[in-house]
């Protein structure tokens, strides 16, 4: 039996497994891929912040990567 390793993700009690964790090369996705792709980050800009910031939830991104790193 195959084990994966969780992890928790906030408030929300999401978890996610590190085994879906698959990074592809943007050169090498189909057309659809890259539409798919990018309808979700324009998603994430239109969604509101969960951190209480006065901008996206895509903005969120950057600024927790840039107080953890």
């Amino acid at each position: 039996e195959a084990t994966s390793n969780l992890y928790y993700l906030g408030r929300n009690k999401s978890i996610y497994s590190s085994e879906n964790q698959v990074r592809h090369e943007w050169r090498n996705l189909d057309r659809e891929a890259k539409r798919s792709y990018i309808a979700a980050v324009n998603c994430l800009r239109h969604r509101p912040s969960r951190l209480g910031l006065n901008q996206s939830l895509y903005d969120d991104f950057p600024f927790v990567h840039s107080r953890i790193g």
